[in-house]
């Protein structure tokens, strides 16, 4: 398993990351009306981990495989 720091300045930066991939959720995230939209990045405001200085920071964590093929 390889664990990282992830920190973002702004709610803006973190949202920005979130989203610039249309992945399966994100299009449904662009189809919602306006005020579920808000009330979706409001809940992510208030609930996402900060550090001290009030930065969006959490652990990312990945699992690594190595493999080989046989001679």
């Amino acid at each position: 398993m390889i664990e990282v720091d992830v920190t973002y300045v702004t709610f803006d930066d973190y949202w920005s990351a979130q989203t610039a991939l249309a992945n399966y959720i994100v299009q449904h995230i662009r189809k919602m009306p306006a005020p579920d939209l808000e009330r979706l990045k409001n809940g992510l405001r208030q609930s996402l981990p900060k550090d001290a200085s009030r930065r969006i920071a959490y652990k990312a964590r990945v699992n690594a495989v190595k493999g080989h093929v046989p001679a």
